[in-house]
């Protein structure tokens, strides 16, 4: 192996190119994170990047992942709509008083609108180790989680009204959806229908419990108290092709939903 090959393995150079590319192609967005320190009561490690928007109220928390050769297929009921508008965001709301009234992880309506998945296989994991995407998406949720702790507590002075934080993992994977038709798996063999359809998508919401901080809440008093609680602990990320990076920034929006983001955050 080559001084080229050991730094690319590192994965180094695929952040800085995103960090490039919002540099040098948005006006709207602009790096204002790179190898930040984070740390909460039960980890700490270094967040790659985080973006943030003109206006100041939206950060995208970036994991890059450089793989080699590998595609990353994520799980789809073809009976499930391939549009989700839903994701979970941090939503910090400082009322004019500098009384925060918000401090939580909230669902809203965003775009790009997307398929939704939970399960991801990637090949030539260990299956008795914890799934690779599982790991990286814990971490950076927990790491979004301290980011947001850190701005509320020493930069206050410099933000106020509302201020999300968003999960983002970019990627050389290419990623793919695999459209399952449940009825049609052999439960005596666990394997798909050979006709099962793939196809190559240029970003994925993954949804899943991935340790995100809960409010403490009332016990379940009725079945639809279970599933908000289920709910609850469940987080969005937006995993990206890096490819199509660019494409991604420029048509994520919440200023659609705006007000609807805001009500949920007081």
């Amino acid at each position: 192996m080559n001084l080229s090959d050991q730094v690319n393995k590192s994965g180094f150079p695929l952040q800085l190119a995103i960090a490039n590319e919002v540099a040098s192609s948005s006006d709207y967005w602009k790096a204002l994170y790179e190898e930040h320190g984070w740390k909460s009561e039960n980890s700490e490690g270094f967040i790659d990047l985080v973006i943030e928007n003109q206006p100041k109220t939206w950060l995208m928390n970036i994991e890059c992942k450089r793989v080699q050769d590998s595609s990353w297929i994520f799980l789809v009921d073809r009976e499930s709509p391939t549009d989700v508008s839903r994701a979970k965001i941090w939503a910090t709301y400082h009322s004019s008083e500098k009384i925060i009234s918000c401090f939580d992880w909230v669902e809203v309506n965003m775009e790009p609108v997307c398929a939704e998945s939970m399960y991801c296989v990637v090949p030539g994991q260990d299956n008795k180790a914890m799934p690779m995407l599982e790991r990286t998406g814990a971490s950076l949720v927990q790491s979004t989680e301290a980011l947001a702790k850190e701005e509320a507590v020493n930069l206050d002075f410099i933000y106020s009204g509302l201020r999300m934080y968003q999960n983002v993992i970019v990627t050389t994977a290419e990623l793919q959806t695999c459209h399952i038709d449940v009825s049609a798996i052999d439960v005596s063999t666990g394997k798909l229908a050979e006709d099962t359809e793939f196809s190559v998508v240029p970003f994925v919401k993954f949804r899943k419990q991935l340790g995100a901080t809960i409010k403490t809440t009332n016990k379940a008093q009725h079945a639809a108290d279970v599933r908000k609680y289920t709910s609850n602990r469940e987080s969005t990320i937006f995993v990206v092709n890096s490819a199509h990076f660019l494409d991604f920034l420029n048509c994520s929006d919440l200023t659609g939903n705006i007000n609807n983001v805001i009500q949920s955050a007081r």
